[in-house]
């Protein structure tokens, strides 16, 4: 959420502090509780990010949910990735997604997302700098934001094996009658992305 609140404040937005927001132990169920019952909201707060929030907690949720029962407040998700790539086999790592579903849910409400496989970015990209899309190259390790996102766009794209999505859930999806996971599948594919450096240096005359 740092890089976030840094890209707020260069446009003059300012925004709450980030980081642990504990909550107090006196011993009561906190609902219950002084702190709770002494919480306000801040009537200036016109839009809630959900990014990656190591520090999430049920408090956060609380104060989330609130703000958004406003339905002047927007609503905004950076991404919705389930997971993250796990070196550890056996553990799973919760990505943004995880966080921005208990907010939908406690909230009630669908977020704008801004992140992929959502084109938001590219067409901001293919603005400022006249891309074009037939002769751009969307990398990625996931299927379902990256190369879905590529799809979107109309660029060309590339899986990388090295994190997420598998081959095998690839196969699956060309046998899929699924739209959305016919636009996850990948127009080429590599182990890894060190495999299409390789592949750059041969080409090169």
């Amino acid at each position: 959420m740092a890089g976030i609140t840094k890209e707020l404040k260069s446009m003059g937005i300012e925004s709450l502090e980030i980081g642990p927001d504990p909550i107090v132990d006196d011993g009561n169920l906190w609902l219950s509780s002084a702190e709770m019952h002494n919480l306000t909201l801040d009537t200036d707060v016109g839009a809630v990010i959900v990014g990656f929030d190591q520090f999430f907690c049920y408090k956060k949720l609380f104060k989330a949910a609130s703000y958004l029962s406003n339905k002047d407040v927007y609503f905004i998700a950076t991404n919705t990735d389930e997971q993250f790539p796990a070196e550890r086999k056996g553990f799973v790592i919760p990505g943004t997604g995880s966080i921005v579903n208990a907010v939908k849910t406690a909230a009630d409400r669908d977020p704008i997302v801004i992140g992929k496989p959502v084109p938001v970015m590219f067409d901001f990209i293919q603005r400022s700098y006249k891309v074009e899309p037939n002769r751009a190259l969307m990398i990625g390790d996931r299927a379902n934001t990256d190369i879905m996102f590529g799809r979107n766009c109309g660029l060309w794209t590339l899986l990388v094996l090295s994190g997420v999505t598998s081959l095998q859930e690839v196969r699956e999806f060309c046998y899929s009658r699924d739209a959305s996971q016919q636009k996850c599948i990948p127009h080429f594919y590599l182990n890894g992305v060190a495999d299409f450096y390789k592949l750059i240096v041969k080409t090169q005359p």
